[in-house]
């Protein structure tokens, strides 16, 4: 059962940035975000709530689920939307496979786990793979800004979402049970994002097209609620 979950998220998360290509337009990407998981998050209280498996949190794991929902549903993919205008999502994609590295270097800064020795030979064969990726694109002429920073903005959410997940973990040596954190971590990430939007003076009115709004529902539903459940 538990192969079955993980190969249901990889290949809900491996679609996921087709998704976010499509929302790629005129709804400024805060908006979207915002969107997503209001969606996302409304449904997950909704279904907790009506199974009566909402938990009680104290004060002190609500602050944790805001940095949680500040790194893994907020501005991370601000920096995955923002950086989707300049490199294109099949590229984002294999930069956020750079988590499982971050997660290593996390563990070990946070809570002092060192990796096993394999994992050594294995991220430089990953990070190996992705210069090979990018190669042609570093080493053309026209090497430009634009490039160096969707680059960057894509590292740099990946690195947020490993942040949240040592938060995640966090959680789990305290016993909270995930779909409740998990739950107000996307309730918090959703509401920062949005003040984010009101602040900036975005528009709030998504764009009615099918493409659009199909892949709002498929990254609301399947590559939040259920890929989040599923790693539950």
């Amino acid at each position: 059962m538990n192969i079955f979950l993980y190969c249901l998220v990889v290949v809900i998360w491996g679609t996921t940035w087709i998704a976010i290509f499509l929302q790629q337009g005129p709804v400024a990407a805060p908006v979207s975000i915002f969107w997503r998981f209001a969606l996302a998050s409304l449904t997950m209280m909704v279904v907790l709530i009506a199974l009566r498996r909402l938990r009680k949190l104290a004060l002190r794991d609500h602050l944790f689920c805001i940095l949680q929902g500040c790194c893994v549903f907020g501005f991370n993919f601000l920096c995955f939307y923002t950086a989707a205008a300049w490199i294109n999502t099949g590229l984002e994609s294999v930069i956020f496979s750079m988590a499982v590295l971050f997660n290593a270097v996390n563990s070990f800064l946070f809570f002092g786990q060192k990796p096993p020795s394999r994992f050594y030979p294995a991220a430089f064969l990953g990070l190996t793979g992705i210069v090979t990726l990018f190669w042609d694109d570093l080493s053309a002429s026209s090497l430009n800004a634009s490039l160096l920073l969707g680059i960057a903005l894509s590292a740099l959410g990946t690195y947020g979402f490993s942040l949240g997940n040592m938060i995640t973990l966090r959680h789990q040596r305290r016993g909270l049970e995930t779909l409740t954190t998990n739950s107000w971590a996307m309730l918090y990430g959703t509401l920062v994002i949005g003040a984010i939007a009101f602040v900036r003076g975005d528009n709030f009115a998504p764009q009615w097209t099918l493409s659009y709004m199909g892949a709002l529902l498929y990254l609301a539903l399947f590559g939040s609620v259920i890929a989040f459940a599923a790693l539950s």
